[in-house]
This record gives structure tokens, C-alpha cells and sequence, in this order.
């Protein structure tokens, strides 16, 4: 049962200031996440199959591959703490 739906049943947050903060960052996280990895798989595909392997292998390989996945994952930790901050 998702944290949300003790506030359909009480009408508001049982679960205090640190549970709200923790399920508004995963909330976003997974906003932010979602359309980054899908983007980054779709140009992934779109290189390996509308360029040659050559420009593909510059873009792509076992060593290079994890630096702009870390930094897309990286971000997205990042972005939802920004947001939360505000206190609402």
C-alpha cells in the first residue's frame, strides 16, 4: 500500500515531517529518471542504427557507456533535492 493512501483515508500526513520529505524526493525522482533514461536509450539506438559503427564506437563502448548513465542517474538524485527544499 503506497504512503499516499493514509492520506486519502485520514485526510492528511500521518507520518510526519522526514516520511513527507522522503516520499516527495522518490516522487520526483522518478520523474525526473524516467524520461532521461528514455531519451538516452533512444539516441543509443538512433546512432547505432542510422550511423556507421566507426561514429558509434566514438559515442559508445563498455568504458564510455557508464560516464553518461552515472551523470544521468546523478542528476535526477540531485534534482529532486532542490525541489524539496522549499518546505512545501
Amino acid at each position: 500500500m503506497p504512503p499516499a493512501t493514509g492520506v486519502l483515508i485520514t485526510g492528511r500526513w500521518p507520518f510526519g515531517e522526514t516520511a513527507c520529505q522522503i516520499h516527495a524526493y522518490f516522487s520526483l525522482f522518478a520523474v525526473y529518471i524516467s524520461p532521461v533514461t528514455m531519451g538516452l536509450t533512444a539516441l543509443n539506438r538512433y546512432i547505432r542504427i542510422c550511423k556507421s559503427d566507426q561514429q558509434y564506437n566514438l559515442y559508445f563502448s563498455k568504458k564510455k557507456s557508464p560516464w553518461p548513465s552515472g551523470q544521468h542517474v546523478g542528476l535526477a538524485i540531485r534534482g529532486p533535492g532542490f525541489e524539496s527544499r522549499s518546505g512545501h
